[in-house]
C-alpha cells in the first residue's frame, strides 16, 4: 500500500523532528547531570576537608538501659506511642494531660524564674479546678493551701512521677532512643517522639516540684527537679537527634529550670543536691544539640533525595518527580547543605564577640536563598531550597537555653559557696576551680556572665540577651515580643 507523497513528507519530517527532540532532550539531560553531578562532588569534597559528613546517619544511643533514664518504663511506653493510638489518648486523659498543658508558672506578664517570679500557686490550682465539678463548689481550708491542693490533683499522675523520680537517681546517664534506628530507605518518615507528652512529663514534674517545696516536701522536690533535667538532658544530648528533637529538650530545659530556681529562693537544696544539679546541667548544650539535628536532618535529606534520583535504591517513590533531571536533584543538594552548613556555622560563632552580627548575617544569606527559589526560574535548586527549614526562631530559642542553663549553673555554684562561707562572693571569678571548672561565658558575646552581689544579701547573673546591650541585669518581659532587656538569674533577698 503506498502512502500519498504529502503523507510521506508528514512522517518523515514528524520522525526527523521526532529524533531532534530526542537528541535535544537527551543532550540537555546529560548536560544538566553532568554539571549538577560537579557541582555536588566539588561541594562534597569540600565539605570532607572541612570535616562535615553530608549523607552518613548518625548511630543511634548505645547506653546500656539499666544506666538510661530516658528508658525508663513509662518514657519508654509511651514517648513514641502513635498520636492516634487509643491506648496513648486514654492515658493522656488519665494524667489530665490537658490541664497540665495549661498551666501558667507566672502572673499574667511574667514567665516565671527567667522574670524572677515564683509560681502563682492560687492562679495555676484556680486554673486546674476550673470547670471540675467541685472545682469552686468546696471551699479552700487554711490547711488546704493552693500549693497543697494542686499536689492533690497530680494524684492520677502520681505512680509516673514517682517512677521518674526513682529512675533519676538510679540512672546516671540520659540520651533519648528510638524504637527503630532512622530508616535509610524511608529516613523522613522515622518515629518522632511525642512533642505533647514530653510538655505535659516537663510541666508535670515542674508544677509537682513546685508545689511539693512549698508544701515543705524538699525530697520530692529534689527528685521532680532531677527528673526534669535529666528528660531535658535526654533529648539535647541523644546522639541522633533531629531539629524536631533538638528543639524539645530546648524547651524543656527552660522550664526545668522553675522548680530549681523555687528551691534556691527557698534554701531547699543542700550541698550535694546542688552539686547534682551541676553535672546535670553540664550534660545540657543546646547548641550542641541543634547542631547534631541540624546534621542529621541534613544527612536523611540527602538519602531523600538520592532516593528520588534512583542513585540508591534505583527506583523513585514519587511518580511526578520521575523524570526530573538528576542534575538538578544533585544541584538542589548543594542548594540545601549550603544553607544547614550556614545555619551550622551560625552556632560554632556562639559565645565570641562576632556572634550575632554572624547570625544576622547568615539568617540574611539563607533568607536570600530561599526567597528567591521559584520552580519557574530557579527549578534546578527549587527542590533543596524548598526543604529548608525554618531557622531563625530556632536559632533564637536555643541561644536563650544555652544562657539559662550557664545561668542555672552559675547559681548553684553560686549557692554552694554561700553554704559554705555563708554569704555569696564579691566576683564569679572566686568560684574557679572550687565550685567550676571555668567561669561560664555569654553564648551572646563570649565574655564571662555579668553578676552582682545585692546589698539585701541576693544576687542577679545574667546573660546580655538577644539584643546584644547589657541591660544592668533587667529582666527581658519573656511573655512579650519585646527584645529589651536581659537574660537573668535572679537571687531574691532572704
Amino acid at each position: 500500500m503506498r502512502f500519498p507523497k504529502w503523507l510521506r513528507c508528514v512522517i518523515l519530517w514528524s520522525l526527523l523532528g521526532a529524533a531532534g527532540l530526542a537528541l535535544l532532550a537527551g543532550g540537555f539531560y546529560t548536560v544538566v547531570r553532568w554539571r549538577g553531578d560537579r557541582a555536588w562532588s566539588e561541594y562534597a569534597a569540600e565539605s570532607a576537608a572541612r570535616g562535615e559528613t553530608l549523607d552518613v546517619l548518625p548511630v543511634p544511643s548505645t547506653l546500656p538501659p539499666e544506666r538510661n533514664f530516658m528508658k525508663t518504663p513509662v518514657l519508654e511506653r509511651w514517648m513514641f506511642s502513635p498520636i492516634d493510638d487509643p491506648a496513648s489518648q486514654q492515658f493522656l486523659e488519665e494524667i489530665h494531660a490537658t490541664k497540665i498543658s495549661g498551666l501558667d508558672f507566672g502572673s499574667e506578664d511574667s514567665a516565671g524564674w527567667a522574670d524572677g517570679e515564683s509560681v502563682d500557686f492560687a492562679k495555676t490550682a484556680e486554673a486546674w479546678f476550673k470547670g471540675s465539678p467541685d472545682g469552686n463548689a468546696k471551699a479552700i481550708s487554711s490547711e488546704e493551701t493552693p500549693a497543697r491542693r494542686l499536689l492533690a490533683a497530680f494524684a492520677p499522675m502520681d505512680s509516673s512521677l514517682d517512677e521518674l523520680r526513682r529512675a533519676a537517681l538510679a540512672r546516671p546517664d540520659s540520651e533519648l532512643v528510638r524504637p527503630t534506628a532512622i530508616d535509610h530507605q524511608e529516613p523522613l518518615k522515622s518515629p518522632i517522639a511525642r512533642f505533647q507528652l514530653a510538655r505535659v512529663f516537663s510541666l508535670g514534674l515542674a508544677a509537682h516540684g513546685c508545689a511539693a517545696l512549698v508544701a515543705g516536701k524538699a525530697k520530692e522536690a529534689f527528685g521532680d527537679t532531677l527528673a526534669e533535667l535529666k528528660f531535658s538532658r535526654g533529648f539535647t544530648a541523644m546522639p541522633d537527634s533531629t531539629l524536631v528533637d533538638s528543639m524539645i529538650g530546648t524547651v524543656i530545659a527552660k522550664i526545668a529550670l522553675q522548680p530549681l530556681w523555687g528551691g534556691c529562693q527557698r534554701n531547699a537544696w543542700s550541698d550535694q543536691h546542688l552539686r547534682q544539679f551541676e553535672d546535670e546541667l553540664s550534660a545540657i548544650r543546646p547548641i550542641e544539640s541543634l547542631k547534631r539535628g541540624l546534621r542529621t536532618d541534613r544527612a536523611s535529606f540527602m538519602l531523600t533525595f538520592d532516593h528520588m534520583s534512583g542513585r540508591v535504591y534505583n527506583h523513585s517513590p514519587w511518580l511526578f518527580w520521575f523524570y526530573w533531571p538528576r542534575g538538578w536533584i544533585q544541584q538542589s543538594k548543594v542548594a540545601y547543605c549550603t544553607c544547614i552548613q550556614e545555619a551550622i556555622d551560625v552556632q560554632n560563632a556562639a559565645a565570641t564577640p562576632g556572634f550575632l552580627k554572624r547570625k544576622a548575617g547568615g539568617h540574611a544569606r539563607m533568607q536570600a536563598l530561599v526567597g528567591s527559589a521559584t520552580l519557574w526560574t530557579t527549578p534546578s535548586t527549587y527542590l533543596g531550597l524548598m526543604a529548608v527549614p525554618a531557622i531563625e526562631k530556632p536559632m533564637t530559642a536555643v541561644a536563650g537555653a544555652e544562657a539559662f542553663v550557664a545561668l542555672a549553673r552559675t547559681a548553684c555554684a553560686l549557692e554552694r559557696h554561700r553554704l559554705a562561707h555563708g554569704s555569696y562572693p564579691e566576683a564569679v571569678a572566686a568560684l574557679v576551680p572550687e565550685y567550676l571548672p571555668a567561669v561560664p561565658r555569654d553564648v551572646i558575646d563570649g565574655q564571662p556572665l555579668r553578676y552582682r552581689r545585692l546589698v539585701d544579701d541576693g544576687f542577679k547573673v545574667w546573660s546580655i540577651g538577644i539584643n546584644g546591650r547589657d541591660d544592668d541585669g533587667t529582666p527581658v518581659k519573656s511573655s512579650t515580643q519585646d527584645a529589651r532587656g536581659d537574660w537573668v538569674w535572679l537571687r531574691l533577698a532572704k
